[in-house]
Formats: structure tokens, sequence, C-alpha cells
């Protein structure tokens, strides 16, 4: 790991994360484990402040009891010294965002910590909230006087729950913040495959291949044993479609097919993946039935106590390319819960040889046991001519390499207070990847039409009919 000096530029202030929904599962699961360990590897300015929001008249230690049991349920130790380091800069405020008045409670406890400190430091608002709250939060911020240049705003998904709630959104947010303060926040971006994909097309070798002259076939999978883990309210508004597919997937497709600048700067490849976005066809209302499969799994309807519930726990979409580059190549993204295993991968199918020789495969793992795995034909030895198939596979979590990571969320940080948009989603982006299944929101939204139903620890629906 590098350490915190080399980590960034000498003009990078400190930060004040303040986090709103500090008690949600996410802020517990993801946020403050990811905090615990950049303190453990001294990858945190000396100065940075944790600021819990939350309406409970809570104090830091109860807050990391439940943070200590998720780190060793994922670690399995939990370092004393790091979560003491975690502890020391863990602050709470009791506030009910709801409430007239309240944010002059954050602005009070905020400049009493840039005085301890002895300097203004950057303010970091961390949104782990429904974005419904978020407009509420950004217009306070802005009416206090909290949304300055020295402040940034995370923002986690869903960002809106259609293309209009997206783009309102947007010009709520636009009033009070700049583009430059804004982090939309998708950590499947910022998990350390997903960055591979891209360095690995600047291989020669691979991205003169990287067309529909050579690949078939293009799939993006993204599948979670776990179900809706009790978060019924939140499911109900969003399903798989718009949690994963809009929000992740789509990003993720951006980034396989995306035109590779001649230089990976932030805002260059921002174009790049903007441009591939809007080079994706929508799937229309007379498409939807051909081109989109939903699925919803069994006892769903009872975990969430709505029998009439047709909201999607699977998702699937058959996407195309209007570029000559991509033309005529399938491009499936499939997601759902409740399935028989963990995992996210992106899957390039290229054609078969003029022999008719089976095809050789490429996957991007990007959860669990991230790596590359790249599966092309040898000849047997013998005197025969036959042949079979043969795996090139790197592993990051091989004990023979020597080489370690940063979480996702860890990541995201540090990026946050170096200033880095590189792996956040612009706010075209958004937009154009909510024109893409916009039709398709609106038709499973309005009724249950070809609603399929799977059994818990299945492989879930059949989507065959997508791929061939």
């Amino acid at each position: 790991m590098q350490s915190t000096n080399k980590l960034y530029e000498n003009n990078v202030v400190a930060p004040v994360l303040v986090v709103f929904g500090i008690t949600g599962d996410l802020a517990k699961k993801k946020l403050l484990p990811a905090i615990y360990r950049l303190l453990k590897d001294d990858l945190l300015p000396k100065e940075t402040v944790i600021l819990g929001l939350t309406r409970q008249n809570l104090g830091s230690k109860d807050i990391l009891t439940n943070t200590e049991i998720c780190i060793n349920e994922a670690d399995g130790i939990c370092d004393p010294k790091a979560m003491k380091k975690l502890k020391d800069r863990l602050q709470i405020l009791q506030i009910d965002i709801s409430k007239l008045g309240e944010f002059k409670k954050l602005k009070t406890a905020l400049d009493q910590i840039d005085k301890n400190s002895g300097q203004k430091l950057n303010h970091l608002y961390y949104m782990s909230v429904p974005p419904n709250v978020t407009e509420n939060i950004v217009g306070e911020l802005g009416k206090h006087g909290l949304n300055k240049d020295n402040s940034r705003l995370l923002i986690e998904k869903p960002f809106g729950f259609d293309y209009k709630s997206a783009k309102k959104l947007i010009k709520v947010i636009s009033k009070f913040f700049n583009e430059d303060q804004i982090f939309r926040i998708d950590h499947y971006l910022a998990k350390e495959t997903v960055q591979n994909i891209l360095i690995f097309r600047y291989n020669n070798i691979f991205e003169k291949v990287w067309n529909g002259a050579n690949i078939s076939e293009v799939i993006i999978t993204a599948n979670e044993k776990l179900d809706i883990e009790g978060r019924k309210v939140f499911y109900e508004e969003t399903g798989a479609l718009r949690d994963l597919i809009q929000s992740h997937l789509l990003m993720l497709l951006a980034v396989t097919i995306l035109d590779l600048p001649d230089k990976m700067t932030s805002q260059k490849l921002h174009r790049a993946k903007l441009k591939a976005l809007e080079s994706i066809s929508p799937v229309t209302h007379s498409d939807i039935k051909k081109n989109a499969i939903r699925g919803q799994y069994e006892g769903y309807r009872e975990e969430v106590e709505n029998p009439n519930s047709h909201i999607d726990t699977f998702a699937a979409l058959k996407l195309n390319v209007s570029t000559k580059r991509w033309h005529k190549v399938n491009f499936i993204l499939r997601t759902g819960k409740a399935l028989n295993e963990k995992l996210t991968t992106v899957e390039v199918k290229f054609k078969p040889n003029q022999e008719g020789l089976q095809n050789n495969n490429l996957i991007f793992r990007i959860q669990p046991h991230e790596g590359i795995k790249l599966t092309m034909l040898i000849k047997e030895p013998g005197f025969n001519k036959k042949t079979k198939a043969a795996d090139l596979d790197l592993n990051y979590r091989d004990e023979k390499i020597d080489v370690t990571h940063p979480d996702a969320y860890e990541r995201v940080l540090v990026d946050a207070v170096k200033g880095d948009h590189s792996l956040f989603s612009t706010s075209s982006e958004i937009l154009a990847s909510w024109k893409i299944v916009e039709d398709v929101v609106q038709e499973w939204t309005s009724n249950s039409n070809n609603l399929l139903y799977y059994k818990k620890g299945s492989s879930g629906p059949d989507v065959t009919s997508l791929i061939e």
C-alpha cells in the first residue's frame, strides 16, 4: 500500500466526512469498514474527521459496535489500533434533517471542527439516503451556506427513479453545487477488475480485435445469492432493473465498448463514456417482449407484504449498439437476487475461426475472486490434430501474486478526497443511461405482464431467448 504522503498531492486539504445515514446498512457494512481500513493503512490525511448524523441519541461506541462485527465477518480480525483511530476520528451529531433549522446545528459543528483543526477543512457530504431525501438535504445545505467551494457532494445510487426524476434531481442539485463538486458514486467502476478492462484494452493485441468483426457477444452478469435482506421499502421502489442494470451494468458496458481516448484523463474518459452510452439503442415499448426478461423469486411478495407486487428481482436486457464498430454484436445485461451463486463478470465471446473451431472466451471476474481468464484453443500433445480449451487465468487473490488492492469504497473515498472524478458518473452519463431503459421502467412499473417466477437458489428465469 502507498503511504499517505505519496497518495495525495501536497495541496490536498484534509476532509470532514459528513455521513447522512450513519446508522444505515451501507454505512455499517461498507462505508465505515472502508474508513477503518484506510486509517489502518494510514491512507487518509491525519486531520480527517468523520461526522455521523443521526436522529437517534447514539454515541460513537453504539455506531462502531455493529461496524466491528462487520469487519470481523469480512476480514476475520479487527485491529484494535485501527479501531481506536476510527473511534478517535468519529463524532456523532444528533440532528433531525426533516425539521427546519436543524442544519444550523451542522453548521455550528463544522465551524467548531475547523476551529479545532486550525484550518478550513474540506467538507465531504456523503449521501447514503433515498433520492427524495437528497433533494431536501441539498437545499438545506445551500440555504445555510454549507455548499461553498471547499465542499463536495458524494451521492449514492439510485440517482432518481426514472429519466424525469433524475433530470429534476440534477436541476435541484445544480442550484447549489457545481458539477466539479458532485461525485456520483458507482462502486462497480471503482473495482480493480473494471479499471483493468481499460488497461487491458490498451494492449494492442486485444484492441485490434475489439470489434464486431471478431466478437459475437458480450454478456455482463451480476448475480447475488442474497435476497433483498429485509430492505422491502427500498426494493419495492427500485427493483433489479433500476438497482443494478441502469446504475451499474450500463456503465460497465460503456467501459467495455467505448473508443479509447489517447490519454486516460478524467475529462477524456467521461467524453468517451458518454459517447458510448449515447450509441446504445434504447429498448422501446415495441421491443420489450423480445429484448427484456423480468422475474421475481417465490416468496418475495410475502417478504414485502404486498400480494400484488410486480417488482422485478431479476432483470435481463438484450441491447444493440448503433456504431459501425459494434454492428450486429449482441450485448446481454442480466442481474438477479436469491440466485444460486454470487457472480459479477464481463464475458467477451469471440467468433470462431474459418474452420469453425470453438470460440475463444475472455472473462473479467469482478466479484468474487477478482481476475481475468482467457480461454483459448491449443493443440493436444501427440500425433493427432485434436485441439482442447486451455485457460490463461489471473486471480488477484492468488497467494502467488504479491499485490494488495483497495476495496471499491476505499477507492471511492480516496478519489473524492483527491477530487478525482475519473471513476464517478457525470449528470450527462446518468441521463443517457436512464434513456436506454426508460420505456422498460415505465412498462414494468405499470403492469405484471410476462413476469416470470423462480425459486430461491436457482439460476433464475431462462434467458436463452435473448442470447440465441
